[in-house]
């Protein structure tokens, strides 16, 4: 039998041969978990309150736009190959600019714009020109204070749509045309004070459903598609205290599509 000393050598022996050949592995692994991100600033309008990523003119480089609450404009900064961007342009749009999206409204292959505008109750239309400028900008009157924004192709016609969240308690559909502008509005109920929304296929029918998060009522709101632009009636799930933002996505890997609610406010004890 070997004795406990002379196992003691052994495993101290197999230890200094096997300790250069994995530091360096294990180095690697370390480093490769350390994320250091650089910081730059770029000048944009007044009080800027949202902001969104797209690529603008085509050229394989993600741009950033900028809603200007104070200045009543949007900033558009095109993204250099350097990660850097051009100095900003600003376009004028609606009151109190908040939440922007992006998307094809026109059917161009050219990405459009669309915000909110608080101090207006409206949505501003910009429709690109495909090398980061855009055109003046139409108007959409929304059903209340707009808080929320959103696209996807609500009735299956190949043509994007919009859905805006608006306070005290509704969500407003526009149906899309296909050319850059929209149908006659269409409102529905929500919770109270809705403020964020996010649009997906809930219960795998293979049409668009929605998620209203309401702040007032700390609840979730969903909305069953029915494939033509309508919805049935708001089903509510309570979330935590103050919920300001939603998700979703599937987080479990089920194949079903599940939420995410960010809330302001700790429940008490």
């Amino acid at each position: 039998m070997i004795s406990t000393y002379a196992r003691r050598l052994l495993l101290a022996g197999f230890l200094s041969f096997l300790l250069p050949i994995l530091l360096p592995i294990l180095a690697v692994c370390a480093s490769a978990q350390v994320y250091v991100f650089g910081q730059a600033s770029f000048v944009t309008g007044g009080n800027p309150d949202s902001v969104l990523s797209a690529d603008l003119n085509s050229d394989g480089r993600l741009d950033l736009i900028v809603g200007n609450r104070d200045s009543n404009s949007i900033t558009v900064l095109l993204g250099k190959p350097d990660g850097t961007f051009a100095p900003g342009v600003d376009y004028v749009v609606g009151k109190g600019p908040g939440a922007l999206i992006s998307g094809d409204f026109n059917g161009d292959g050219i990405e459009d714009l669309a915000v909110i505008n608080a101090d207006e109750n409206t949505v501003s239309i910009l429709l690109g020109k495909g090398d980061g400028t855009f055109q003046g900008f139409a108007t959409l009157a929304t059903g209340g204070v707009p808080t929320a924004i959103a696209t996807g192709d609500l009735n299956q016609d190949g043509k994007l749509d919009l859905v805006v969240a608006n306070d005290p308690s509704r969500v407003s559909i526009w149906l899309g045309n296909g050319d850059g502008s929209f149908q006659t509005r269409q409102d529905f109920s929500t919770g109270d004070s809705p403020v964020a929304l996010t649009v997906n296929d809930f219960n795998a029918d293979g049409k668009l459903d929605l998620a209203v998060v309401s702040q007032s009522s700390n609840t979730v709101s969903i909305l069953l598609g029915n494939g033509d632009g309508t919805f049935r009636s708001h089903v509510d799930y309570s979330s935590g205290k103050g919920p300001v933002s939603v998700a979703s996505g599937d987080f479990n890997r089920d194949g079903f599509v599940d939420l995410i609610v960010a809330n302001d406010l700790l429940p008490k004890n």
